[in-house]
């Protein structure tokens, strides 16, 4: 599990290190001006405490990301950094500061928040992404994945690179948390399989002439554990979507 970040600590990323939460116990220093934010942004919430100064640098380095030409991945990864930080820090040495955060910022936590990482990865980036759902669900999945197999923030660059960058991260988080669509699209498609393999023919395509129309068709078959192949379905094909398809190498071909 992530550990709660100590105050007034630093943490390396490979590279130049970033403030993990520069503030004192009496209260954090004072900062210019947000870019992203009026000064406003907390008055009434959180202005003099600890969350604010690590919402702060999150923002900071939101905008720094959104700055960059090209959106280089590793100010990305920063951000993350931080935003795991901000989160960690929020649910277990402030949860009062956290929720003012979010209701500040009207951002609601319902029975359909699914992802607990959401919430964070809107108040960080909400000003960056505005109306880029897709990469707020990408950016949450990002941190559960990191949160689930216990990585600290420091280690997110290792990470990145062993699990194939911050897309593979969210592909992966993506598997083992399945939306309700998807998880309900995936039952209607094993149980359509399982009516094909009901009907299955055996490899002999003969025994299917029939069935096949002049022109491309293609054909569904399955290899058992045992090598038996069954023919379980056809479709007709387009000329448009041959690319799909590998070259069949033939036997003897193999063996030359």
């Amino acid at each position: 599990m992530l550990a709660a970040p100590a105050l007034s600590t630093e943490v390396a990323v490979g590279g130049p290190t970033l403030a993990r939460a520069n503030v004192s116990k009496t209260g954090p220093k004072k900062l210019e001006q947000d870019p992203i934010r009026s000064p406003r942004v907390t008055e009434g919430a959180t202005n003099g405490r600890p969350i604010d100064q690590l919402f702060r640098e999150c923002t900071d380095a939101a905008q720094q990301f959104k700055n960059s030409k090209k959106r280089e991945e590793h100010l990305l990864m920063q951000c993350l950094q931080k935003a795991a930080l901000l989160y960690e820090y929020g649910e277990s040495q402030d949860p009062e500061g956290y929720a003012l955060l979010l209701s500040h910022h009207k951002i609601r936590v319902t029975a359909r928040t699914h992802n607990p990482f959401l919430p964070i990865v809107k108040l960080v980036f909400g000003a960056v992404e505005k109306g880029q759902r897709t990469n707020l669900s990408r950016y949450a999945g990002v941190l559960r994945f990191a949160h689930e197999k216990g990585v600290e923030p420091h280690a997110f660059p290792h990470l990145f690179k062993e699990e194939g960058g911050l897309d593979g991260c969210a592909e992966k988080d993506r598997e083992a948390h399945p939306s309700p669509e998807r998880q309900a699209a995936s039952t209607k498609h094993a149980a359509h399989l399982q009516a094909l393999k009901a009907q299955a023919h055996g490899a002999d395509l003969s025994e299917v002439a029939d069935e096949l129309q002049t022109g491309l068709t293609a054909v569904l078959i399955e290899k058992d554990q045992h090598g038996n192949l069954q023919v379980l379905g056809l479709r007709t094909e387009t000329f448009e979507h041959v690319r799909r398809y590998r070259p069949l190498i033939a036997v003897g071909a193999q063996e030359q």
